[in-house]
């Protein structure tokens, strides 16, 4: 990011591949003193949860997947199908809440 941000004078916004990039995008835009551009991470992982809290945080959203939910979801399906119950449908989708600065107090964070 400290790269993009030398070579690109202009950024409007920045989608990182997951929260942990998006908390390094956000820390080398302060040490650039860049607020010119707002970022969104993907996971809702706990450790992103601070920036969004942090009015000075660059970082606006964040796509929350939860992990223990599809990790469950999977055993689930992997044990129906040893038992010989296919799923329904070949894409099984499990929905995800975007965290904003706006509802982060509200948000309960990863299942266990």
């Amino acid at each position: 990011m400290t790269d993009l941000l030398t070579a690109y004078p202009k950024i409007d916004a920045v989608f990182a591949i997951n929260d942990p990039s998006a908390v390094g995008c956000d820390l080398a835009a302060k040490q650039a003193q860049r607020k010119d551009f707002f970022i969104v991470g993907v996971d809702g992982a706990p450790g992103v949860v601070p920036s969004l809290k942090d009015p000075n945080s660059l970082i606006a959203a964040s796509a929350a997947q939860d992990p223990y939910a599809m990790a469950g979801k999977a055993v689930d399906i992997g044990y129906d199908i040893i038992n010989g119950k296919w799923p329904e449908q070949p894409l099984i989708l499990i929905p995800v809440e975007l965290i904003t600065k706006e509802n982060v107090d509200q948000y309960k964070g990863w299942t266990k």
